[in-house]
């Protein structure tokens, strides 16, 4: 063998280093621990947004009557006022009058205050069956994405999405790697 043939295939063997390999490894475990606990609060902070008013606009549409329906909606926009969803945008970059909360918060209120004044029909009779049925298509309208505009206006739901995101590109480059 030549040295020129020698010198080739020693460039072509990988030498181990195992600091470098550990330290690797402290890396990609801690930050998959990171991202997982950054996913777990991303979950801790914007699921009560989705429960107390996403779902409590739901659970809205499906009432049995409108005492009932005015009653859950009332909850919602208590709900709303707590958690400061009365005003601004569920979008980051594209603001709508579909996703422009105000809007949806005064929806909400006209309906609980016209879903009061339902209740007081006699509930066999054909108003009331066709303003509680238009009612609940109007509820079935409206989208308020109460965890969506919690992930916006939290830094933490930020840090957290960019550390997962973080997270992926590292998982996916050492793919090949020997963990």
């Amino acid at each position: 063998m030549d040295d020129t043939n020698l010198a080739l295939s020693a460039q072509s063997v990988p030498i181990a280093h195992p600091k470098e390999d550990a330290m690797k490894k402290i890396v990609y475990h801690s930050s998959w621990v990171l991202a997982l606990a950054m996913g777990v609060v991303t979950i801790a902070i914007s699921f009560p947004f989705y429960r107390e008013i996403d779902a409590m606009v739901y659970r809205a549409q499906v009432s049995a009557d409108a005492g009932k329906m005015a009653d859950r909606l009332d909850e919602t926009l208590a709900n709303m006022e707590r958690y400061g969803v009365t005003q601004g945008h569920a979008a980051l970059i594209f603001h709508s009058p579909e996703n422009d909360v105000a809007l949806d918060y005064e929806a909400l209120r006209d309906l609980r205050d016209r879903a009061s004044g339902i209740s007081t029909l006699d509930r066999l009779s054909v108003e009331y069956q066709t303003a509680l049925d238009d009612m609940r298509g109007t509820l079935r309208e409206i989208t308020v994405d109460a965890w969506y505009y919690a992930l916006i206006r939290q830094p933490s739901l930020w840090v957290a999405w960019v550390l997962t995101v973080l997270w992926c590109v590292m998982f996916f480059t050492s793919w090949s790697s020997d963990y």
